[in-house]
Formats: C-alpha cells, structure tokens, sequence
C-alpha cells in the first residue's frame, strides 16, 4: 500500500459545505421543503374532515400544488394553520377556526395574500430565492393586513420597538448583496438558508437578543439591541434584521444564514421530533457560558447554529485567533452525544452524530491565524 492510500482524504471548507447539506434528513432544504409540504397538505385535510368552514376550500389547497407553496410562505395563513393544527391535537375541534376567517377569500394561485399586499411588491433576493421584502402594507385594507400587523406587534412587544420600517432601495440592495455573498461562499448551507426565508423585514428592538433568539441561544449580554430574529411560529417562514446590521454584507450574509438556518429546523423540527416527548424535571443541560442550565431542544439548536457559524467563518477568513462557535459546538456535541443523549429521539441522536463528525471536519480545516 502507498503512503498516499493511506492518507485520509483532504477535507475542505467546500467538502464540509456540500456534505451539510445534502444531508437527506437534516440538511437538504429541498428535502426538509418537501416534508413541510406534506405536513400541510395533511393537516389540510384533516381540517377539511373536522371543521364544516374548511369542508370545501381545504382539501382544494391540499390537492394544488402552486397553492400549497404558496400558504407555504404567507405568515398569517402558516400561523393559523399551526394555531389550527394546536387546537386538533388538544382535542378542540371547535376552536379550530383561524383558517377559516381567511381561506375561503384568498387567491392562492401565485403567491400568498400577505405578499399580494407589498406596496411596492418587491423580491428580497431574486436571484437567489423565494423570499419577498416586507415594504408597506396599510393594515386597514382588510384582515389578512389586520391580522398581519397584530403579528408583528406580537413579536415586537414594548413601546420602545419599531416594527417594521420600510426598506429603502440601498436596503434592498444590501440584502441582495449579502445573499449572493452568501450562496458564492456556502452554496450548499447558504441555499438551505436562503430556500428557507420567505419574508424578510427590517426592524429594530430594544428587547434581549439572546431572550428573543429563543431556543438558538446566542450568549448574546442582556440589553443588546436586536441585530436579526426569526419568526417562528408567531411569523412562520419571517426574518428580520436590523437597518445597522445592513453593511457590510458579509455581515448581512452571517445573519441570513443564521435566521435562514433556524427558520430550516423548525420546519424539520414540526416534522419529525429530536427530543423525547416528556423529559424528566432536571434535563437541562449545564452550558459552561450560561449562567443556568438549557432545556435540550434550545441546546440542539444551538448545537446547530454554532456548527454553521464556524463553517462560515472557516469560509470568510480572516481567521479568528479563537474559533468560539466551533469550541462550544464541541462541548454541547459532547454533551448531547453523552450524558443527555437519553433525552433525544433515534432522530434526535443521529442529528446530533452528523454534526459531531461536521465539528470534527472543521477543526481538521481551522487554519491557524499568524
């Protein structure tokens, strides 16, 4: 045997980059877009069997495909699909009326409603995904605008929040710039991210960031204004950054792939569960950089969240002299692998197993800093 068969193969950034995300499970966003389509599709039609308003209009939506990917990125429509789903599975058929008050008037055959509703209608970054910029809507001109807007106050509560604010042409421009920065540097997790944010707004919040970012935990300090959040299920498929965070773009690139990424789990995460359903009282995780423990699904998230962040720095040199998201990357994969591995899912192991071997590929790449 020669001493080059022996060699173990040479792992790049790129390698790294292209093995993420085809992950058929957890990191192929064409993948994890199918699986939310499916759901949909189901759930539809469990709506139209059990509420007599949905009878007609939902299993239609179920059976079309365009409307499907449609509902697919309208925050309001996915928010009343998921407060509809919730009431289901707690056995309240009733009350599971939100989709109703909006389905039966809405054109699906193009986009959603809430987009049909940008004035001006503009893309965020049309050459590299779906996602439509949240310019201005009037919340006066009927109820999905109504609905839209309460949404928004929802998730930026207080009297010192501002949401959102219309982006401007250079804003616009930004965005675009940092996608494309994002999709040349990571074209694999960077198109994950991008297929993955349907609505893109710009906001600015005096609340906690690392209290807002939720289960992603970022250590963020108390009291820092809000530089990028997602959505969740109070504005599925939604990001926003915020107007300072808009230059240079591989900064607006990092959050893109940041809430894009996010906004890809929990759509995984509504599919098909990593953590076991009842977790018993003490399941906390200790976090070394945290003053109290995390539950188990905020530490997978950051696990995730952390693995791709060293990927983009690994992609963006300079490097840094201490790579921090890869380090605690490393301790919550030892962590969750080890001593909580009993509190996650088949599921939940194997996802935490391809980002252990991801966080070992990108220490073999970490290039030492002069």
């Amino acid at each position: 045997m020669t001493a080059a068969a022996t060699c173990p193969p040479t792992t790049t950034v790129a390698d790294i980059d292209r093995d993420l995300a085809g992950h058929p499970e957890f990191g192929d966003g064409l993948a994890i877009e199918r699986r939310s389509l499916g759901r949909l599709r189901s759930g539809l039609l469990m709506l139209g069997r059990r509420v007599p308003a949905l009878a007609q209009v939902a299993p239609a939506i179920a059976l079309d495909e365009r409307a499907l990917l449609a509902m697919l990125g309208d925050p309001v429509l996915r928010n009343a699909f998921e407060c509809d789903l919730g009431q289901l599975a707690r056995g309240r058929p009733s009350r599971a009326t939100a989709l109703a008050g909006f389905l039966p008037t809405v054109d699906l055959s193009t986009h959603g409603p809430c987009q049909g509703l940008a004035d001006p209608p503009r893309s965020a970054w049309p050459a590299n995904g779906p996602a439509w910029a949240l310019t201005g809507i009037d919340e006066s001109i009927g109820p999905i605008a109504g609905r839209l807007w309460q949404l928004l106050r929802a998730a930026f509560p207080g009297p010192d929040s501002i949401a959102p604010i219309r982006p401007l042409e250079p804003d616009l421009t930004a965005l675009r710039r940092g996608a494309a920065l994002l999709a040349e540097l990571l074209p694999g997790v960077g198109g994950t991210a991008l297929r993955h944010v349907r609505m893109v707004g710009l906001a600015r919040d005096a609340c906690d960031d690392a209290a807002r970012d939720g289960a992603a935990g970022d250590g963020a300090g108390a009291g820092r204004p809000m530089r990028a959040t997602s959505g969740d299920d109070g504005l599925p498929g939604a990001i926003f950054i915020a107007p300072d965070q808009l230059s240079p773009p591989r900064t607006v690139a990092r959050l893109i792939l940041r809430e894009g990424l996010r906004l890809a789990l929990l759509e995984l995460v509504r599919c098909r569960p990593l953590v076991t359903a009842e977790p018993p009282p003490l399941a906390g995780l200790p976090v070394p950089w945290q003053a109290e423990p995390w539950p188990v699904d905020r530490a997978l998230f950051a696990l995730h969240r952390y693995v791709h962040q060293a990927l983009f720095r690994a992609a963006s040199p300079p490097p840094c002299a201490v790579n921090t998201p890869l380090a605690r990357a490393g301790d919550l994969a030892d962590r969750l692998g080890g001593s909580h591995r009993h509190h996650l899912t088949p599921l939940g192991q194997a996802f935490v197993q391809w980002l252990t071997g991801a966080t070992a590929a990108l220490r073999r790449v970490q290039p030492s800093p002069s």
